[in-house]
């Protein structure tokens, strides 16, 4: 059993690298959100959205809650940028217009869950809107069965959860739902949408 233990684990190392290599440069090859979504992705709007597979800060499974409207969820990982560009100017958006009490956004971490922990101490100026406190902005990870021994920053599993929710393997990927959990919308920019959909919603 030992000798084949090793190329077991040597091919299962081998699909975690594709799988985080193939997001990364996908992100990484545009500095805007993705292209306009394809309608494998849309067929979602409808769907019901699973509230029940997040992980908190403090490593506790927890529940999603919406307390406005609309919320937006908001999928990313540490090292694309057009998440980060994004994430930069939810706090002003949510500010703006009385956007609070008709928005709100939970942004869900794919990456493992010590790497997105860690990224709340980073002193990289990047990160810094994760410091930012406000009540309609909540920070989330997905909740991985990987062992975080491994240090796999993404895990494969969060990957294929995306993959097979929402037919999505680019970030961000960003769903709208209600306060029923109904997604209502899956656009390509979070900033976007609020922009055009602020004063829908009362």
């Amino acid at each position: 059993m030992k000798k084949y233990l090793k190329p077991l684990l040597l091919c299962v190392l081998f699909l975690l690298l594709f799988f985080f290599g193939r997001s990364l440069y996908l992100s990484k090859t545009n500095n805007q959100p993705s292209q306009p979504a394809s309608e494998a992705i849309l067929k979602h709007v409808g769907e019901k959205f699973d509230p029940s597979i997040f992980t908190d800060i403090e490593g506790h499974k927890t529940t999603l809650q919406p307390t406005t409207p609309i919320t937006i969820v908001d999928f990313w990982f540490k090292d694309c940028p057009p998440c980060i560009n994004e994430m930069n100017q939810f706090d002003n958006l949510l500010k703006q217009n009385d956007n609070s009490k008709k928005i709100s956004i939970v942004s869900v971490s794919v990456n493992s869950y010590p790497v997105w922990r860690d990224l709340f101490k980073s002193e990289n100026p990047r990160f810094a809107s994760l410091k930012i406190k406000n009540s309609n902005w909540q920070h989330l990870t997905l909740t991985s069965a990987i062992d975080t021994a491994l240090h796999n920053e993404v895990p494969s599993d969060n990957l294929a959860l995306m993959e097979r929710k929402f037919n999505s393997h680019t970030f961000p990927t960003y769903v709208v739902i209600d306060k029923e959990f109904n997604i209502i919308a899956m656009p390509q920019s979070a900033v976007e949408y609020i922009q055009s959909n602020a004063g829908a919603k009362k």
